[in-house]
């Protein structure tokens, strides 16, 4: 038989378990093995050759060393840092699934240089799921032109403007972090928008705002649930996580587009 405080124990750790597949944290989980279950799909049907597979591994090691040199630290974790480029670089030359698989092992290994841990939700979608989400900026090899693009874009654009809505209803309130939140948003959509080709795929350009942007949206999202405590005095969640995103993730892209975009283009030319 147990003891009473070996029942007690016990039964605290069934509350949490109950309490844990009642909340919000079970849907996030469910919503993350779907995303992994997804990938492992797309990976079982892209062919692989040695050299892709090299290349994923080599900017995967890239990424974690120069996770180890930022140029910024923030205090509540992120930085800004190379570490991105090579996942990008990856997602460029090999496509989006290269560049996801890059993306979710560099998001692994970047918790050692910035380790930032709440619970489990919050770290797949700080880091495997982030970075992976980056290798997005692989889909500007697509070659269907800018109806595809247009179509993407267009769907973000009604997500962030629809849970910008949702966020007003839910939290109330019209304070200006809320549309500084909304025009960082829209405004890492933009560089899609005007690097388009006519009648052809996206740029390189608008593949890093794509995949950046989808970072910034899995940061928005493990922010706003877990890390609303640190929110300054007089900002909404919305509007101090927003900006506290966009401090070293803007900057981050600005460098991806500077560095990785000129590579994608030497290695076109090699090629």
């Amino acid at each position: 038989m147990l003891s009473d405080s070996g029942a007690v124990a016990q039964t605290g750790l069934l509350e949490k378990i109950a309490s844990y597949f009642n909340s919000f944290n079970f849907l996030i989980t469910l919503a993350i093995l779907a995303f992994f279950v997804f990938l492992i799909i797309a990976s079982r049907k892209y062919k692989w050759d040695v050299h892709t597979i090299a290349i994923v591994g080599i900017c995967s090691g890239l990424s974690l060393v120069f996770g180890y040199f930022p140029f910024f630290k923030m205090p509540e974790g992120g930085s800004i840092s190379l570490a991105m480029v090579p996942v990008v670089v990856v997602a460029l030359t090999k496509g989006v699934v290269p560049g996801v698989i890059t993306g979710v092992i560099a998001g692994c290994l970047q918790y050692f240089p910035d380790p930032f841990f709440y619970n489990l939700p919050q770290f797949l979608l700080d880091y495997p799921i982030a970075w992976g989400l980056v290798g997005l900026a692989g889909l500007w090899k697509i070659d269907n032109g800018k109806k595809t693009l247009l179509w993407v874009i267009g769907g973000l654009t009604l997500l962030v403007c629809g849970g910008f809505i949702l966020d007003m209803v839910l939290e109330g309130g019209y304070s200006w972090d809320k549309f500084v939140a909304l025009a960082i948003m829209l405004g890492l959509l933009v560089p899609g928008f005007l690097t388009a080709k006519r009648g052809g795929a996206w740029s390189p350009a608008g593949g890093v705002a794509i995949g950046a942007f989808a970072r910034f949206l899995a940061h928005l999202l493990s922010g706003m649930l877990f890390f609303y405590m640190f929110a300054w005095p007089g900002y909404s969640i919305l509007g101090y996580t927003s900006i506290y995103i966009a401090i070293h993730l803007v900057p981050e892209t600005i460098l991806c587009m500077v560095a990785a975009v000129p590579i994608n283009k030497y290695v076109i030319e090699r090629s």
